[in-house]
């Protein structure tokens, strides 16, 4: 195990988890603990999933993404995890995962995040984020036919 202080608590992480975690391999023969700017709740979710994934193999992303269904893109295990994750948490997880230098993690967010932007139009978009944006049909045609090679329904 090695010792973690969070913003909230000091935890520990299973050496086995520690290959996932690039600031951590760093400091893995360190008996002080690794001071990282994370809540302590996120590390543990994040650790959990981590521990959930041992012996898979993470997904491969196709880009341009197939789809906007992450259930059509991430194997079973990161689809059950990225779910947990609240649209308005996204760029903890995102922040999480750079601080940790967890290629992994980072790599599912962003898909997640582009999964979420391919698959609603401009205006579902302003409307589910609640943009103070007028908008009308005729700038929604311009968008799609502007950029319809790189947006897949």
């Amino acid at each position: 195990m090695i010792k973690v202080k969070t913003l909230q608590d000091v935890i520990e992480i299973d050496q086995s988890c520690i290959q996932y975690f690039g600031i951590l391999k760093e400091h893995k023969k360190s008996q002080e603990p690794v001071k990282i700017q994370i809540e302590e709740q996120i590390l543990r979710r994040i650790d959990q999933f981590i521990r959930s994934m041992k012996g898979q193999q993470p997904s491969k992303f196709q880009k341009p993404l197939p789809s906007g269904k992450l259930s059509d893109i991430l194997n079973d295990q990161e689809y059950q995890f990225m779910k947990t994750i609240e649209r308005n948490q996204m760029g903890v997880f995102i922040k999480a995962a750079q601080t940790l230098n967890c290629a992994h993690l980072y790599e599912l967010c962003k898909v997640a995040v582009a999964a979420y932007l391919i698959s609603r139009t401009t205006s579902e978009m302003i409307n589910e984020l609640k943009l103070n944006y007028e908008y009308n049909d005729e700038e929604e045609k311009r968008i799609q036919n502007n950029y319809k090679d790189i947006i897949n329904k």
